[in-house]
């Protein structure tokens, strides 16, 4: 498999069943560095590849801070996907 890196890719929800299946992904197909994405506690599995950093998707301030100029693709596999609306989109546009 050709190894590639876009950048940095941040995983929203990395500690979640979706995002640790994301993240192991990453780090298999990829050269990327990951920002594992977390709300409560850091990234549980933690590597010189993965940095870790807490936000709540409900939180447009903190969503900014954890978006810096490094991070190319944004992937979120934190739930609930429906009915709560996040301000994420907007701030990757």
């Amino acid at each position: 498999m050709n190894q590639t890196s876009p950048g940095t890719i941040a995983v929203f929800g990395a500690n979640g069943y979706f995002g640790t299946m994301a993240v192991e992904d990453i780090l298999s197909s990829t050269t990327s560095e990951i920002l594992a994405v977390t709300r409560r506690r850091p990234f549980l599995s933690p590597s010189e590849r993965i940095r870790s950093a807490l936000a709540d998707l409900a939180d447009a301030a903190q969503l900014r801070g954890v978006l810096t100029p490094d991070i190319r693709i944004a992937v979120n596999c934190a739930g609930p996907f429906h009915g709560r609306p996040s301000p994420l989109p907007l701030i990757c546009i």
